[in-house]
């Protein structure tokens, strides 16, 4: 999950989200963790990221039956997502450009889709265009957590 930043906005339509997840009981197992942005070589296991999880042991932990739903909102300087060294995030030094990172979940999870707040109209942004070339992206809506649900099912 995306926090901070340009997610600030929609912080109550995530948290309940979150709730409705956390009380779901049709869910084997649910987990989170969190960025900004996007995600370099790791993720954070809580919203201070003082938890720092490297992908590799993200892959290890989550197999690649594992169902990933990516929060965020996409938008983001797109050098993030392009360039070398690109984070805005000074303690980020990302050896590669962003959508690299976003490549090797992508590859990894057989099942996977982005969730994004934003309305559909704001999607043509340089970097979430870039982000629905990798994932399907659906709006956080009633509408389109159902379409996400119902396509993850289904592979």
């Amino acid at each position: 999950m995306d926090i901070g930043g340009s997610m600030w906005p929609f912080k109550h339509l995530v948290d309940t989200l979150f709730s409705a997840a956390h009380q779901a009981r049709h869910f084997k197992h649910f987990d989170h963790v969190y960025f900004h942005n996007t995600i370099y070589e790791r993720v954070y296991g809580n919203a201070r990221f003082s938890e720092k999880i490297p992908l590799a042991d993200l892959f290890r932990r989550f197999d690649r039956s594992t169902r990933l739903v990516l929060v965020g909102d996409a938008y983001m300087y797109p050098g993030e997502l392009t360039d070398r060294f690109g984070a805005i995030d000074y303690t980020e030094r990302n050896e590669r450009p962003g959508v690299e990172y976003l490549e090797r979940i992508r590859d990894h999870f057989k099942h996977c889709a982005w969730l994004n707040p934003m309305g559909e109209d704001s999607w043509s942004a340089p970097s979430i265009r870039l982000i629905r070339r990798l994932f399907p992206m659906y709006p956080l809506t009633v509408q389109g957590v159902e379409e996400l649900a119902k396509d993850l099912v289904r592979g």
